[in-house]
């Protein structure tokens, strides 16, 4: 995730051309595999128990490593040596640059420290964002005023980096009181606390999230293809109502809907996550105690 994160951020500076960033992200493609597709590949996994093991991250918010173990089907040691078989996503990154002599190592490690600076990061937060460790990454790419928000944002992340891309491209997350796309699939949460989660697009690229999660082919933004989107925020409010519960947190999930033409007008701000997947672009939207106002455009 970082590795992609600062591949844009050399784009906007202008250290890499369009071009140039683009053969990075083509050649990136397929580097980091799911941890479930290795431990198959290695004999280690039947396919009827990875399936069984990815059923339930859609029930629980775990690792999939972490559930192998639990479920006996994997050692602690196993689990380490497939994540090193992963590879680790910066430094395949910097290869990259170095061997298509786009950028020398020198320059690549001055680009970060501007970054660093830029970001507003510590040596130490740079050196987990350089990890690949998704756990402590999201925390550091996902910063806002509100704990709640935080947490809300990440687990939202982090399943859509397990059920539909496992390297999404995160855009500067900004908040905004008005906000408007052609389609948009959302899901209110009320309790306790009021939470809201919705995912939108200008065009037909909430397709990417509904045909993995779906798992089945979709090719425009049809009632099928919004049903899947549903389904996957109805998925992350699911993980989330239950993280909540026990912290003796009560809320209830709304049924999710989607509209098109909506405008959102947000009294305290509504979050948007710009992400990128197979070159479409769509938002991840997220609002905490607000009051939101659907409209027609």
């Amino acid at each position: 995730m970082f590795e992609q994160h600062f591949a844009s951020y050399l784009l906007e500076k202008q250290h890499i051309t369009k071009s140039q960033f683009d053969l990075l992200m083509e050649q990136h493609q397929g580097t980091r595999v799911k941890l479930g597709l290795i431990a198959v590949a290695q004999n280690l996994l039947t396919n009827e128990q990875a399936d069984q093991l990815h059923a339930l991250q859609r029930q629980t918010d775990r690792r999939f490593g972490d559930l192998a173990v639990e479920k006996g089907y994997l050692s602690p040691q196993q689990v380490e040596e497939l994540l090193e078989m992963q590879g680790n996503s910066y430094l395949r990154l910097v290869q990259i640059l170095s061997e298509n002599s786009i950028l020398s190592l020198a320059e690549i490690e001055d680009f970060l420290q501007e970054y660093q600076v830029d970001q507003g990061f510590s040596s130490e937060q740079i050196q987990v964002l350089k990890s690949g460790d998704l756990q402590s990454i999201l925390p550091l790419l996902v910063r806002t005023d509100n704990p709640l928000a935080n947490q809300y944002i990440s687990l939202a992340l982090r399943n859509i980096i397990r059920f539909i891309h496992n390297q999404p491209l995160l855009g500067t997350m900004t908040r905004v009181t008005s906000y408007s796309k052609q389609n948009l699939a959302f899901q209110a949460v009320v309790g306790d606390h009021d939470l809201w989660l919705g995912c939108a697009s200008d065009d037909d690229s909430l397709i990417e999230i509904a045909s993995p999660f779906a798992r089945e082919e979709f090719f425009q933004m049809d009632e099928d293809a919004f049903d899947a989107v549903c389904e996957f925020l109805n998925c992350v409010n699911g993980l989330f109502s239950t993280e909540l519960s026990h912290e003796d947190i009560t809320v209830d999930m709304e049924p999710p809907s989607f509209a098109t033409g909506q405008k959102i007008r947000s009294a305290k701000g509504l979050y948007v996550v710009p992400i990128t997947i197979n070159g479409r672009h769509f938002d991840l939207l997220a609002a905490i105690d607000d009051q939101l106002q659907l409209e027609i455009r």
